[in-house]
């Protein structure tokens, strides 16, 4: 009986940091979607001829999504570790990952200080017809 429950506490602790640990790679997944897919292009056509958006306006709208995505690629590696070790026990914790990491969690801050300027230059752009179509692209995440 007092095994059962200790083997069902270590089943819920493990079910509930997988759940975690799935949750940040899914987002790890959206961000390097974000960055391949609108980041990368449109910092490109910032430096061509003509473009539809200038290097500013990018600056603008994606504030600090690169350094976003390595906090969160960092984070998510470390949780990694620690949950996929083969020594998990009923004794395995995770908040250390978390403490370590939060004073790159700033960085967050930052970028939501910023988003009302980035979507009033996301919608100021979007006037331009080849910025609309590019952007127009859907599910980054997959």
């Amino acid at each position: 009986m007092i095994l059962t429950v200790i083997e069902n506490n270590l089943y819920t602790r493990r079910r509930n940091m997988m759940e975690i640990l799935s949750t940040e790679e899914t987002y790890v997944k959206c961000l390097q979607g974000l960055l391949e897919v609108y980041l990368k292009p449109l910092k490109k056509m910032a430096t061509e001829p003509n473009p539809c958006i200038s290097a500013r306006d990018v600056s603008i709208i994606f504030s600090d999504i690169e350094v976003i995505t390595n906090v969160a690629e960092a984070f998510y590696e470390k949780l990694k570790e620690r949950i996929d070790n083969p020594d998990f026990s009923d004794q395995t914790k995770i908040s250390d990952v978390f403490m370590n990491m939060a004073p790159y969690f700033k960085t967050y801050s930052r970028y939501c200080n910023n988003y009302d300027k980035s979507i009033t230059q996301l919608k100021k752009n979007r006037e331009n017809e080849t910025f609309k179509n590019l952007i127009a692209v859907s599910n980054c995440c997959k």
